[in-house]
């Protein structure tokens, strides 16, 4: 639904035509595209052509204005969908059916909460190209090795092309047991507060999802925009693999 709403939209920044209906005087007006009737910065063009109502700012009563929600990539005709307080995009497509935990599959949409505190499916990671930094709270070398992983990310980068990030996963506290929330924002601030997401598998059912087994650590699992896993590793070390595991997916 929203990608579908975001295809409106950029279709809308082409100059919107005049209204009316050629030298049809009573042709119905359409809506003004000069016009922003409920001050919510998307004119009544837009608001026409997304559904959205042209005389209220939020119209789906979440408490966020439609231009905001277009912006976080929220749906805004859907009240239960509102921006991520992280910035996330909600970028589920609607249509993606897990197929398995080994390379070629999809992966289950495990449910994660990220350093806001916010749940956080891991389907709406989808759209972008994604190295999955698996990881406990108490590995004192796996946080030392995460405080390089916006430097691999411009790297990876550089060697792809593409859109990627980081996403690290905590499936272990500090004492072994399922992992916090606090923790999860913790460690987020203790490796530079980076822009990506940092987030705790409170059910630890991210072993489950990926062909990482959980030891040694960390685990690593390169991720495609369509939540198919491409590549697995394990342990310490640089990630020039997973750009490579990138171009091969983009070369197919």
């Amino acid at each position: 639904m929203v990608r579908t709403l975001f295809l409106a939209l950029a279709a809308l920044l082409i100059a919107c035509p005049a209204t009316g209906g050629g030298d049809d005087d009573d042709a119905p007006a359409g809506p003004d595209c000069a016009n922003d009737a409920d001050s919510d910065g998307l004119d009544d063009c837009a608001e026409a052509e997304l559904g959205t109502d042209p005389e209220l700012a939020d119209s789906d009563g979440d408490g966020i204005d439609d231009a905001d929600e277009l912006d976080c990539v929220s749906d805004p005709l859907d009240a239960d969908e509102v921006c991520y307080a992280c910035g996330w995009g909600h970028n589920d497509p609607g249509d993606l059916e897990a197929t398995g935990n080994q390379p070629g599959d999809v992966m289950a949409d495990v449910t994660l909460v990220d350093q806001c505190g916010e749940e956080l499916p891991l389907y709406d990671l989808a759209g972008s190209y994604h190295l999955l930094f698996i990881t406990t709270a108490w590995c004192g070398a796996c946080k030392a090795e995460a405080l390089e992983l916006e430097d691999r990310t411009e790297r990876i980068i550089e060697a792809t092309g593409v859109d990627f990030s980081y996403a690290v996963i905590l499936f272990q506290s500090l004492i072994g047991g399922a992992p916090t929330v606090q923790e999860a924002a913790d460690y987020w601030y203790d490796i530079g507060s980076p822009d990506y997401a940092v987030t705790s598998n409170q059910a630890v059912d991210i072993l489950e999802a990926t062909a990482y087994p959980g030891t040694p650590l960390p685990g690593k699992c390169v991720i495609s925009p369509d939540m198919e896993i491409l590549e697995c590793r394990a342990g310490h070390g640089e990630d020039d693999w997973a750009a490579d595991a990138i171009n091969a997916h983009l070369a197919r």
